[in-house]
């Protein structure tokens, strides 16, 4: 085919499109959207997906640095047993266990290693074994009864005090890489999340989360019984008007709109977040405004890096997790005075833990969380570098010979109105309504003629598997399902 026909073949396909009636519109090619679109395709069932990005995936986003795949979005399988997305690759052999074991580093040359890992994994067990007796936050709680446990079991003389609040920061980092939130403040320490059974962290063996997309859609391992969801989806088309009370129809920036019997809608909570006032006509119930202002959702930044040697040992270094010493923190943005600060921190402290990639063996990635997040992801390449650089000689220069970063790649999901955030999480306020708020989002709404109109998937409309891609994929299946229930 040449290039006119090819091109003029496109526009005659999305010409098509904006004018069919088709049967469902799905707003989003990420895991829920292609989930929903999978199951509609093996039922017969028409459907446009709208993808405001110019590729598939969402918050999964695997792409090739290096030797392999890196993903810098969603990057682990989480259990095993009841677990959607398990069953779709568990005899594809696909995934192995994560070698995630986690060891303290500590920026000072005074370190009691063995006396840090005990407060550490002291914190870890009440956070995971100890609940409050009414709603509070995780910070609130852990901070309280981490203290009491351990003046009960060391006293509390300046040497421990010192070491509690060191640890106690670098456990809340912990925290906020798990929960995406700025604030482990923010975050309900009471909740509703089902931590599957079976391996917490499965790795991708170097292809990438991304391939369950081709596992929905059939691309893998058998091309030859792909599903006809690629070609439905049309990209760059960012959605400002969904009308669902009457005949649905959705309008889009470039002035286009498709009218349908159903949407199903797989924005983040981050853009319903921000766009709820005007995205919807009518506007929303409240019950689900005040679901979608409740909910939390924030960002962490993630930043995969890449040496020209591996000059860490690939033995024992895994997963690093940065154990500020408190005197080196306060000197932190006088060493490096580089980047955005406010009341005398640097945006350094909230670089919190690097790890090794397995399948690229001169890369590791730099996580950062809290508060900071939203101003790093401002920063030029450059200056996340030198940062990372001066953290990396603070912590590892004694051991190793630190070598400067070659390459560097990331994404900014907070600032990108398409996301604005990486996942959701529970928060006090979203646990005081009169029942899951999650539970809530996820209700379809019905329009005054009786039509099952505006439908809502995505991690953030799972009330159990929130924050996961097995819970996306789960909310896509689930409200395909109410679709396909009324043609049969």
């Amino acid at each position: 085919m040449n290039h006119f026909i090819f091109i003029f073949s496109i526009i005659t396909i999305n010409l098509f499109l904006v004018n069919a009636n088709t049967t469902v519109i799905i707003i989003g090619a990420g895991a829920a959207g292609i989930a929903a679109a999978s199951l509609l395709a093996e039922h017969g069932i028409s459907f446009v997906i709208l993808e405001a990005e110019d590729r598939i995936g969402g918050r999964i986003f695997s792409t090739y640095f290096g030797e392999s795949k890196v993903d810098l979005g969603a990057q682990w399988s989480h259990g095993e047993q009841n677990n959607t997305m398990y069953n779709l690759i568990k005899d594809l052999d696909l995934v192995k266990p994560s070698d995630f074991k986690k060891n303290l580093y500590y920026s000072a040359e005074n370190f009691d290693k063995s006396f840090a890992s005990d407060l550490y994994w002291l914190c870890k067990k009440i956070f995971l074994k100890e609940k409050p007796v009414e709603e509070m936050s995780v910070g609130s709680f852990i901070e309280k009864r981490f203290r009491e446990r351990v003046e009960e079991k060391y006293g509390n003389d300046e040497k421990i005090s010192k070491y509690v609040n060191e640890i106690l920061i670098t456990f809340m980092h912990d925290i906020l890489v798990q929960r995406g939130a700025l604030s482990w403040f923010d975050v309900s320490m009471l909740n509703d999340y089902d931590r599957l059974k079976g391996q917490a962290y499965l790795d991708w063996k170097g292809c990438g989360h991304g391939i369950i997309l081709d596992v929905m859609m059939k691309r893998y391992p058998n091309l030859s019984e792909e599903l006809p969801i690629a070609e439905n989806i049309i990209f760059n088309k960012q959605v400002n008007k969904i009308r669902w009370d009457g005949p649905p129809s959705v309008q889009c920036t470039d002035g286009s709109e498709y009218f349908t019997s159903h949407i199903i809608l797989t924005a983040s909570l981050g853009v319903l977040k921000h766009n709820y006032r005007s995205l919807f006509h009518p506007v929303l119930p409240q019950s689900k405004i005040d679901a979608i202002n409740s909910l939390g959702i924030a960002s962490v930044f993630k930043v995969v890096l890449e040496f020209s040697n591996r000059w860490w040992d690939p033995q024992s270094f895994k997963t690093a997790a940065l154990c500020w010493d408190t005197a080196d923190l306060k000197l932190l943005h006088d060493e490096f005075p580089k980047g955005r600060m406010k009341n005398n921190q640097s945006w350094l402290e909230n670089l919190c833990e690097f790890h090794a990639l397995d399948k690229n063996p001169n890369m590791l990635v730099a996580w950062f969380t809290g508060e900071f997040v939203p101003d790093i992801e401002l920063l030029p390449d450059s200056t996340i570098i030198e940062g990372i650089m001066h953290v990396l000689v603070k912590f590892f220069g004694r051991q190793y010979k630190v070598t400067k970063p070659v390459g560097l790649l990331r994404n900014n999901w907070n600032s990108n109105q398409h996301f604005r955030g990486v996942y959701s999480y529970e928060t006090v306020e979203s646990r005081k309504l009169n029942e899951s708020a999650a539970l809530i989002l996820s209700k379809p709404l019905i329009s005054r003629d009786g039509n099952l109109s505006l439908l809502f998937a995505g991690e953030a409309t799972s009330p159990t598997h929130y924050a996961t891609v097995h819970g996306a994929i789960e909310s896509g299946y689930q409200e395909a399902q109410r679709i396909i229930q009324l043609s049969l």
